[in-house]
């Protein structure tokens, strides 16, 4: 029922056919060029737009650092990020994904924290597969009201990247 839609996105990346798509969700519109490589790591954030994503504007206007090499990508919400969102992010560059949503039984969506964190924990499983390491990808959660959380989050994610990279080169 088109008119009952929200755009969360949840329904376009459940779908086993990818035979829904809603417009400006794809991985074209959402990952847009490649992965920024200001710093030595580069992170691509997947944010729900109530939660982690007024999180990340908080810790901007508090002036938590947060690092250059993280590209933020607003989602309406984390249940909107598929597993081909989640691939597409890695091969256009990023080092590491992190997903951030909102708490459990907090979701506007009712399940999309708990879609995206079952696709984050599936795509970890099968990394190693593909010659990545599985804590390359995370998942956390964030209400919209702790910019210090979200810049700790997102530095304590892009140190275990950067020790992941470190360790790659010895």
């Amino acid at each position: 029922m088109a008119e009952a839609c929200e755009r969360c996105g949840i329904c376009a990346a459940e779908c086993p056919r990818t035979a829904i798509r809603i417009p400006g969700l794809g991985t074209a519109e959402l990952l847009t060029g490649d992965a920024p490589h200001t710093d030595p790591v580069s992170i691509t954030a997947f944010c729900c737009s109530r939660s982690a994503a007024p999180a990340g504007e908080l810790a901007r206007r508090s002036g938590h650092a947060v690092t250059d090499g993280v590209r933020i990508v607003e989602v309406p919400c984390a249940g909107t990020v598929s597993l081909a969102h989640l691939m597409t992010a890695f091969s256009r560059g990023a080092d590491g994904v992190l997903v951030l949503s909102c708490h459990e039984d907090n979701c506007h969506s009712s399940r999309g924290n708990a879609l995206a964190r079952q696709r984050v924990e599936l795509l970890a499983s099968r990394l190693a597969g593909f010659g990545l390491d599985p804590k390359r990808i995370a998942v956390r959660t964030l209400a919209s009201n702790m910019g210090h959380e979200f810049a700790e989050a997102v530095q304590t994610f892009d140190k275990a990247i950067s020790s992941l990279q470190r360790d790659n080169l010895k």
